[in-house]
């Protein structure tokens, strides 16, 4: 922080800045929200480039196709879900998994830490809540940050049920 004010001293004293936290993490946001407008055109720029490549005309073509059955079979079977990453449910077979961003999607090569377990009511939260900040907002938000922002609200409810379900262990998982 001295280092910053430093900095911002040499520069004049045009604006003076009281370098609390918030006005940190505000300064961060701010940073950020126009970079993140920005990658979700690129994201789905690419996005539409990995899917052409490999065949596909539409997301939910590929979703329902073979290559992303094989990947997300691949998935589960090398990171079991104990639950929901949002809600912390008890997994069911047939829930999705939530591509955290679009760069990879489409070619059945996405790397792990691109997908989560969700369960279906999250991953319709996570959309619907990318719907109302995305990409056609003044502010919008990439996917990636979106998803974030959701793992962040459902934490009180993931931590109750984490709490209170006697088959975990007393840390829970992380």
């Amino acid at each position: 922080m001295d280092a910053v004010a430093a900095i911002l001293g040499a520069a004049g004293d045009l604006v003076r800045l009281d370098l609390t936290v918030g006005s940190v993490l505000l300064a961060a946001a701010l940073i950020a929200v126009p970079a993140g407008h920005l990658d979700r055109r690129v994201e789905r720029a690419r996005r539409a480039v990995t899917m052409r490549s490999n065949g596909y005309t539409k997301y939910a073509q590929y979703v329902s196709g073979p290559q992303w059955r094989d990947r997300r079979r691949r998935y589960l079977r090398e990171h079991p879900p104990s639950g929901c990453r949002l809600c912390a449910r008890a997994w069911e077979p047939q829930w999705p998994l939530h591509h955290k961003d679009y760069f990879r999607a489409g070619g059945g090569k996405e790397l792990d830490r691109d997908l989560i377990p969700v369960c279906e009511r999250c991953h319709d939260f996570i959309h619907s809540l990318d719907h109302k900040r995305g990409p056609q907002r003044r502010l919008g938000f990439s996917l990636r940050l979106t998803t974030w922002v959701a793992i962040g609200l459902w934490l009180p409810v993931r931590l109750v049920r984490r709490g209170t379900n006697a088959a975990e262990p007393a840390g829970g998982r992380r």
